[in-house]
């Protein structure tokens, strides 16, 4: 079975988060961690009967259920109800794979909130307008803009851009060398994963121009999917389209301007036969 778009965001997630760890709070504030999940999100989480983690039990024998009793399997599930469904990542993921796993594994790293913000000041929300730390409709149609445009793997990395400059201001960054480790191995696995993703969406943008600058309308769906699965499959280069939509629209000119002949020629026939004197015209 093929893993899905959530296993391999996780997969990433738990190379860099894997195990049990509990170091001192100057060098990691989060103290006792598994998987990634400190203790502190853990009670949060049993605290407010999030299902998640309410069948969670204490498999050690200390009498006590803390995030030292999460196995992996427990791990991925508050990963998926906490995390990727908060961050609607299977909309998102829909519109980049790239943009995705780099919001789910920055929001397991900071916080939800901080990620979600970062990414939304990426876009141009600022606070008052939009810059609330949620995955509205707002920011989800914003993504759609910008990769539409710019592409999925330009927002992605713009985005570790700014996971970077947050890791660079935090008190303990001398003491976590992982954190860029981590960063710098996640743009190689999106730059390798995800470049067809931005080819296609620079390719879609591409012809949307054409249709714009040659037809001077918005492409249809149907057309554009053809054109840019002409170029995808190596049939066609940007500047054959350009050449290919130009020919059918002179070609569409062509045809237009014989319909306006003969509808002319049939307009003036017509107006030969309301003219007051035709009687006159046919007896003579």
């Amino acid at each position: 079975m093929s893993k899905t778009t959530f296993d391999k965001a996780l997969t990433l997630t738990f190379k860099w988060e894997g195990g049990l760890s509990d170091r001192p709070k100057d060098q990691d504030t989060g103290g006792l961690t598994n998987y990634g999940i400190t203790n502190d999100t853990f009670n949060d989480l049993k605290t407010r009967g999030r299902p998640s983690v309410k069948d969670i039990k204490d498999k050690n024998g200390d009498g006590i259920v803390n995030v030292k009793d999460v196995t992996k399997a427990e791990a991925k599930e508050i990963y998926r109800q906490e995390y990727w469904n908060v961050l609607k990542s299977d909309q998102t993921a829909k519109i980049s794979g790239a943009v995705t796993e780099v919001l789910f594994d920055y929001a397991v790293n900071a916080g939800k909130t901080r990620a979600v913000k970062d990414l939304q000041a990426l876009l141009g929300f600022t606070e008052g307008n939009g810059l609330d730390g949620g995955m509205g409709h707002d920011t989800l149609k914003a993504i759609g803009d910008y990769t539409k445009e710019y592409g999925g793997l330009d927002l992605a990395h713009k985005l570790l851009d700014k996971r970077e400059e947050y890791n660079r201001g935090r008190k303990n960054y001398k003491d976590n060398p992982g954190w860029d480790n981590r960063t710098k191995d996640q743009r190689n696995n999106i730059d390798e994963r995800f470049y067809d993703e931005q080819t296609d969406q620079q390719t879609t943008a591409t012809i949307k121009q054409i249709y714009l600058n040659i037809l001077g309308r918005e492409s249809d769906q149907e057309g554009l999917n053809y054109w840019a699965k002409q170029v995808k499959d190596g049939k066609l280069t940007l500047e054959q389209v350009k050449e290919s939509i130009t020919a059918q629209k002179d070609q569409d000119k062509a045809w237009q301007e014989q319909q306006d002949s003969n509808n002319n020629a049939g307009a003036s026939l017509d107006t030969w036969y309301d003219h007051p004197d035709y009687e006159w015209y046919v007896e003579a």
